[in-house]
């Protein structure tokens, strides 16, 4: 469902960044963004239609998993997870967080609810 690595340092979009991404991924990512969620940011349940990986920058996360809420998973800097495709998440954030979303293959984001 989801794998979380913890890495040394802040830094999301170092080499180092993108290696621990493509070993998470299985490939290369074909693209990298960077998502700045403010504080108190609700995007809601969703799920993606392909794998993605996140990194945080700085700031925290706290996603949540499933459709009844109960798998949750602290990040902070230096921390990365995995999402595979389909899998049903959410996010909180109360001091708001800077991401670094590496992905394989191009995917939509789909609401749930």
């Amino acid at each position: 469902m989801f794998r979380v690595l913890t890495r040394p340092g802040p830094d999301a979009e170092s080499e180092d960044a993108r290696e621990v991404f493509a070993t998470l991924l299985g490939a290369e990512p074909a693209a990298t963004s960077s998502v700045v969620l403010p504080p108190g940011a609700d995007r809601g349940s969703h799920r993606h239609t392909a794998a993605v990986a996140a990194g945080v920058v700085s700031g925290s996360i706290t996603l949540v998993f499933g459709a009844d809420g109960t798998g949750r998973v602290e990040l902070t800097p230096g921390d990365y997870v995995w999402i595979s495709a389909g899998v049903v998440h959410d996010s909180e954030t109360s001091d708001g967080v800077e991401l670094v979303v590496a992905q394989v293959e191009p995917f939509e984001t789909l609401a749930i609810g």
